[in-house]
């Protein structure tokens, strides 16, 4: 069961990559730079997915992009448990 819960999960992670990828080259560019934070959400999210899996990380990348808004900051806001340097 666990092995096919990982083929379901890198599937699912190739699939969200792929959008990622489309948004990235073809409507980033149209919107221009709107993300208050570093690394970016679509960035952020990605990174979280590929570090800590399908559920914990898309846990992080919905927390994230819920404190995008004109109330919050923003700033360096790196994925947790990931040395990262800016």
């Amino acid at each position: 069961m666990s092995g096919l819960f990982r083929k379901l999960e890198a599937i699912t992670i190739r699939a969200i990559s792929m959008l990622h990828v489309f948004y990235k080259y073809c409507i980033s560019p149209l919107i221009g730079k709107v993300c208050r934070f570093e690394p970016s959400c679509s960035d952020f999210f990605m990174e979280a997915l590929r570090v800590h899996g399908l559920i914990h990380g898309t846990w992080l990348g919905l927390k994230r992009i819920s404190k995008c808004h004109a109330f919050n900051p923003g700033g360096y806001d790196p994925v947790p448990g990931v040395l990262n340097k800016k």
